[in-house]
């Protein structure tokens, strides 16, 4: 008896914390919803950020509301009133779940919208792709490298090189913001634009990998031959002013600079929850 009553206040107060979270989502998602359509690249982001707070939260109940199903059989098992009570009150909860679940699909999409009518992000795409292509002829022109060389011949291509996985490694916050943009807006669109932008930007931070991976390769391989100890120089605070060759460089991007953030994985789409997946006993 104990035990079932405590499963009972488990089961009462879930049921009411989804209930009262529900109402509050939807009140919200409502608001979001009446937003002019703004082509901000700084407001899109921002609104990306609440659209990830708000996917988390629904990942988050998606086991409570699924557990909350599973369980209520145990707590009808008569006709009685209070339990038809507490059918309707299911009912109306799976009903109210879909539709966060579908206004906040809803609203993914009018930030797609907004983004790809974003004039900034497609110049920053277009600019970071210009850019790298220039790296890449800077890099072209250095490599490959004659270990045979002068002293002072190999340290001003070790200098260069340095210079070129500098740059590299400041456009990683363009790149990961282009990145959580595609990632939370572009991954499951459809249409010619949208696909063309998305694989830009898979395009440009496969670029961006490589192009690391590879100058980084090659500044240990003339460090070798230079005989240049960790102790002399640390690859990872490349960051002296006097050092700096902007010469021949493109900017990565026109456009504004972007503030950092963690990269966020995909979270999975709402739509997948399964609209239909509830079953009142």
């Amino acid at each position: 008896m104990k035990q079932n009553l405590q499963q009972w206040q488990q089961f009462s107060s879930d049921l009411n914390n989804v209930w009262i979270w529900l109402g509050k989502t939807e009140e919200e998602l409502e608001q979001l919803h009446c937003l002019d359509l703004s082509t901000d690249i700084q407001t899109i982001e921002l609104r990306i950020k609440k659209l990830k707070e708000l996917q988390k939260a629904v990942d988050n109940r998606k086991a409570i509301i699924l557990s909350i199903n599973l369980c209520s059989s145990e707590f009808m098992q008569s006709d009685s009133e209070e339990n038809k009570k507490l059918q309707e009150r299911l009912s109306q909860m799976n009903m109210r779940w879909d539709h966060v679940c579908t206004m906040l699909e809803e609203w993914r999409c009018s930030l797609q919208n907004a983004l790809m009518q974003c004039q900034d992000f497609h110049e920053m795409s277009h600019g970071l792709l210009l850019w790298l292509e220039n790296i890449d002829r800077r890099k072209n022109e250095i490599l490959p490298i004659n270990p045979n060389l002068d002293s002072d011949t190999l340290h001003d291509n070790h200098r260069l090189l340095r210079q070129i996985r500098r740059e590299l490694l400041e456009s990683q916050l363009k790149v990961a913001s282009l990145q959580d943009m595609s990632c939370q807006l572009l991954v499951n669109a459809e249409g010619k634009d949208c696909l063309e932008a998305k694989e830009k930007v898979h395009v440009i931070g496969n670029r961006l990998k490589v192009l690391l991976k590879e100058v980084t390769h090659h500044i240990k391989e003339l460090e070798k031959t230079l005989d240049i100890s960790s102790s002399q120089l640390d690859l990872s605070s490349w960051s002296s002013a006097d050092e700096l060759d902007t010469s021949g460089s493109l900017s990565p991007v026109s456009g504004r600079s972007t503030p950092s953030r963690q990269r966020t994985p995909l979270m999975t789409d709402c739509g997948t929850y399964g609209k239909a997946y509830f079953v009142i006993i």
